[in-house]
This record gives structure tokens, C-alpha cells and sequence, in this order.
């Protein structure tokens, strides 16, 4: 159906959300929010307090689902990207 990277180094490091692929004929079953919600899930097991997940600002619905999720916007670059932590 999709998957999504999760890292982390150690617990002082940030973790990171990065790559969140979902299918296209899978997109309208939330799973873009339930891969997030597990790599955080995931990274905050390890001991990291402080999540970076990196969203393009042409995906509204996802931006919404990350702010359901609990994160809050800290960073906008170049107009095109949304930081979350």
C-alpha cells in the first residue's frame, strides 16, 4: 500500500519522516497519515523527543493530516516545503 522512512541517531538528535510513498489507488484510504503516525511512533520508541517531517506545500490534505496528527508548522522554506515538529 505505501511506505515512509523513519530515522533517528540518538535520543539529543531530531528524528525524520522522510520519503511517504503511497500508492495512487490506495491515496483515499488515509494511509499517508497512518505511515506518519507509525514512523513517529517508531522514532519516539527510540528515545527521540523532537520529529522533522518535510511536506510539500501543494499537499493541503497531508499538511492537515500532519496537523491532526499533533505537529505543529515551525519552518516554511522557499515557499514550496512546510517543516513540522
Amino acid at each position: 500500500m505505501g511506505n515512509a522512512e523513519a530515522t533517528y541517531t540518538t535520543p539529543k538528535e531530531i528524528g525524520r519522516i522522510n520519503s511517504i510513498n503511497v500508492r495512487s489507488e490506495d491515496a483515499s484510504l488515509d494511509i499517508e497519515k497512518l505511515l506518519i503516525e507509525e514512523a513517529s511512533k517508531e522514532i519516539a520508541e527510540g528515545g527521540v523527543g523532537r520529529i522533522r517531517l518535510t511536506v510539500s506545500t501543494a499537499k493541503q490534505e497531508l499538511i492537515e493530516k500532519v496537523k491532526e496528527l499533533g505537529f505543529k508548522e515551525v519552518v516554511i522554506m522557499d515557499a514550496m516545503v512546510k517543516e513540522f515538529q
